[in-house]
């Protein structure tokens, strides 16, 4: 899964340059969310995944209160706060009718940047 949200951090950098918000913050949220599943499955606790699969809510909850400052601490507060701020960024970007303002696609790639590079070098040292 890691390698899965490195390519999607990458899709995510390249939408932003080519000024498609909604497909940057929508690859940037998928980006966290898989580097949020490596770091769930890398830990042991693939067993909540839901008929095989993880849900975004559980990924969120799981990341939060296993890995970060609500259990063991080895995420910082602020992935979980990315991943949670995200995921209402890729709800507008996908389903609401307004569009993702460049301010918002700015600070969603930067967010998924910082999340991507911290649990890869958790995964990856």
């Amino acid at each position: 899964m890691i390698e899965k949200a490195i390519e999607n951090l990458a899709a995510a950098q390249d939408c932003y340059k080519r000024n498609q918000f909604n497909a940057a913050a929508n690859r940037a949220y998928y980006a966290m969310y898989h580097a949020a599943v490596a770091a769930l499955d890398n830990a042991g606790f693939a067993s909540q995944r839901a008929n095989g699969r993880w849900q975004h809510g559980t990924v969120k909850r799981a990341f939060n209160l296993q890995l970060g400052s609500s259990g063991a601490g080895v995420f910082p507060e602020r992935c979980y706060q990315y991943l949670d701020d995200g995921y209402a960024m890729r709800v507008k970007a996908d389903y609401r009718p307004d569009n993702v303002r460049i301010e918002e696609a700015e600070q969603i790639v930067k967010w998924c940047d910082d999340m991507v590079r911290i649990v890869r070098e958790r995964l990856l040292p």
